[in-house]
């Protein structure tokens, strides 16, 4: 719902209301479109690192929830994506020098080494 036929929506509007999207809906889609890659054969050994920290003002709570939802989907195992909600942090990919949301000093998180684990 929220969606209307046959057009395109900003580019916003799924990460603004994660509750509108169907996961199940846009992999129906990615199975059956001519023109979208074969998520089934193209996904099954991707590995995801989807990171929505707890204080990101730009993608709302249930966004990151999705993408991982989409993803599981199609991996061979769950343990391919690696969901990350509850860091403190705003919109970012921290590194261990990156303070948590509202502080100054590091909190000493490796985003990118737990995008590679």
């Amino acid at each position: 719902s929220g969606c209307p036929e046959n057009s395109t929506l900003i580019y916003d509007h799924c990460k603004n209301h994660p509750q509108w999207v169907d996961v199940n809906v846009l992999a129906h889609y990615a199975e059956t479109a001519a023109h979208v890659d074969d998520p089934i054969a193209n996904l099954m050994n991707a590995r995801v690192f989807a990171f929505g920290p707890s204080h990101d003002r730009c993608y709302r709570n249930g966004s990151m929830e999705n993408v991982a939802h989409f993803y599981r989907r199609y991996a061979k195992k769950g343990a391919q994506v690696k969901l990350v909600v509850d860091q403190p942090f705003p919109h970012t990919l921290p590194t261990n020098t990156t303070p948590y949301f509202n502080s100054s000093n590091p909190a000493g998180y490796d985003g990118p080494g737990e995008c590679l684990r």
